[in-house]
């Protein structure tokens, strides 16, 4: 994100923007950031699922209730139906952050709305 974020503080609509007189500040946020900010999301919807997964170790080193405890214990008891559940709620859970993310970087960027990017 901070190498996106420092190559469009050099791209050509910043610097134009520069020039016209904006205040940086204004350039930093209306168009530079504006640009990185669907980069940004996918990050972060990458991290957040990250974070889903490693509470399958968590859930089993701090002995915590939960979907990870309960997949691990399924998986030892060879109990597939319960293996199928919750593997199917994880995979909701990713299919939803994925499209909050899309739909979110479609409102911010109007080219991902158009299909043209």
């Amino acid at each position: 994100v901070g190498a996106a974020m420092a190559d469009a503080m050099r791209s050509d609509h910043v610097r134009t923007a520069r020039a016209m007189g904006v205040p940086e500040r204004q350039v930093t946020w209306l168009y530079a950031f504006r640009s990185v900010l669907p980069t940004t999301l996918n990050v972060i919807a990458l991290l957040s699922l990250g974070q889903l997964g490693s509470t399958l170790i968590l859930e089993q080193i701090f002995v915590l209730p939960g979907l990870g405890r309960t997949l691990v214990t399924a998986i030892g008891q060879l109990d597939f139906p319960v293996i199928l559940g919750v593997v199917l709620v994880y995979v909701f859970i990713a299919l939803l952050v994925n499209l909050v993310v899309d739909i979110a970087a479609g409102l911010v960027d109007p080219a991902i709305r158009k299909g043209t990017s």
